[in-house]
């Protein structure tokens, strides 16, 4: 799911047969690649100034995964990245 305000300012949602929580079925690594992809392609066909998601409260497994990989990852796409525990910000540089 996505929202868009009108600074040109996005929410994204990722979810399972429209679910948000870990499953616990594994294979981390190629979800969350699965989720950089397809933020990589929003950027390139959208453009926008600010992408933020976060993840839901006590999944600290799933934030320290998208902490470390938001980190490497935004800059490769030309953002910065602002993180704080379960929020994530990435600001068009």
């Amino acid at each position: 799911m996505v929202k868009m305000n009108l600074k040109n300012e996005w929410e994204l949602y990722f979810s399972v047969d429209g679910n948000t929580e870990i499953t616990g079925e594994g294979d981390e690594i190629s979800i969350f690649s699965t989720v950089l992809s397809t933020i990589q392609d929003f950027v390139n066909v959208q453009d926008p100034s600010v992408v933020e998601f976060s993840t839901d409260p006590g999944e600290e497994t799933r934030d320290s995964l998208y902490n470390k990989m938001i980190k490497r990852f935004s800059s490769k796409i030309g953002y910065s990245a602002k993180t704080t525990t379960g929020m994530y910000q990435l600001t068009k540089k």
